[in-house]
């Protein structure tokens, strides 16, 4: 029986680290404290990994981190990755230049360019289905992730306020 990858065992596909330097990082919304994982954050569900993801690169961004290969030599460090490979495989996945300054409000090629680091650092596509939940979490913040296709309705509350409704009157 084939294991999950760790990023996937976490809900965090990117394996966005909890610290550096010896010191625990802010907690990302969604994340699960204190950390299950030894090195990598883990979330709540895999959208609020992807959440983070996109957070995460649009910090990038602020710094001038706008292309993906400044953006792979910071998320995949040479001291510890094969970061010309790793930016050789987003560059292909994604049909995007390395040198192309990414526009921060182009969700179409962020959306790309986040599928291709979760294939990177997973072993497998991402489910795109929860992609779009987390950037549907990013862009709506404070909401709970959009339903994924599929999924039957919650009654649950519906029903409790019908039994409150009849116990009442």
């Amino acid at each position: 029986m084939a294991t999950l990858p760790r990023g996937l065992k976490n809900n965090n596909p990117g394996n966005l680290v909890h610290s550096a330097g010896g010191k625990l990082l802010p907690p990302y919304t969604g994340e699960v404290r204190p950390p299950k994982d030894s090195r990598f954050r883990t979330f709540s569900s895999m959208p609020y990994g992807y959440r983070a993801m996109f957070v995460l690169l649009k910090t990038y961004n602020k710094r001038g981190l706008d292309t993906i290969e400044k953006i792979i030599n910071t998320w995949a460090p040479p001291v510890e990755n094969a970061t010309s490979t790793y930016i050789d495989t987003v560059e292909k996945n994604t049909g995007i230049s390395r040198y192309t300054k990414l526009n921060i409000n182009d969700q179409v090629s962020y959306k790309k360019i986040v599928a291709a680091i979760s294939k990177v650092e997973n072993g497998i596509p991402a489910r795109i289905q929860e992609l779009e939940a987390g950037l549907y979490l990013y862009n709506n913040p404070g909401t709970a992730p959009a339903p994924t296709p599929g999924t039957p309705p919650n009654f649950l509350p519906i029903i409790g306020l019908a039994i409150l409704y009849f116990f009442f009157n």
